[in-house]
């Protein structure tokens, strides 16, 4: 049965269901609130699981701020050409290794970059001088990777080209993403969590009970 989760208008909504916990904006985690609340339970008495989801979700789009922050820091240092390359190079970095620096020290900052009127902002002085200056490579650069990172598109290519999930032995982005946050969370509240690994085998689990639910669903509808 599909619940969906929003205790007041301010409460982040997101659905759980067999298949796993779902996101407005189609973000995935192959857990359930029940498994999270048995992990975790004393945590999320002081936070709330849409809330900790909210954080995850942030942190799973940074990749869109960062890049779009990357790519003018490198167009007004470097050559067009150059400042292409080395952008999308650390965008995939970012997107890749960003499980490792999620966490509650930097969140405030990674969630201003998420906001649409700070990466305008940002983007706006430099891509004015490109074209006063007339560096165009540069200001057609600048707006072809800004419109890149604002739809999320190296993220998607991210995510095609990383192996399935479910086959590979290992919790997927989204899921470590949120482990993460829920450890260090819990490190700053002075909570102690069961066995990290155990955690992750749950959410294994999880995930192949979420891939066969999918699969019983899509034979429904074509039938």
């Amino acid at each position: 049965m599909l619940k969906k989760q929003k205790k007041s208008p301010q409460e982040f909504p997101y659905l759980d269901t067999p298949a796993g916990i779902i996101t407005p904006k189609g973000h995935v985690f192959n857990t359930t609130e029940e498994l999270l609340k048995k992990h975790a339970g004393p945590l999320f008495e002081k936070y709330t699981v849409g809330s900790m989801l909210e954080k995850a979700v942030t942190w799973i789009e940074s990749t869109d701020g960062v890049g779009i922050v990357l790519s003018l820091i490198f167009l007004l240092l470097l050559p067009w050409p150059i400042a292409v390359v080395l952008t999308l190079t650390m965008a995939f970095v970012w997107h890749l290794g960003k499980t490792s620096l999620a966490g509650p020290g930097l969140n405030g900052l990674i969630k201003i970059l998420q906001y649409d009127i700070a990466q305008f902002l940002v983007a706006v002085a430099p891509l004015s001088w490109f074209g006063m200056a007339g560096m165009y490579g540069h200001l057609v650069a600048g707006i072809i990777l800004f419109i890149v990172f604002k739809f999320g598109l190296i993220r998607t290519l991210a995510g095609k080209i990383r192996p399935d999930e479910t086959q590979s032995g290992e919790p997927g982005l989204n899921d470590k993403v949120l482990n993460m946050l829920i450890t260090r969370y819990s490190i700053r509240e002075g909570i102690t969590l069961p066995n990290i690994r155990q955690m992750e085998y749950d959410i294994m689990n999880a995930m192949q009970k979420s891939e066969q639910q999918r699969k019983s669903w899509r034979g429904k509808k074509s039938k």
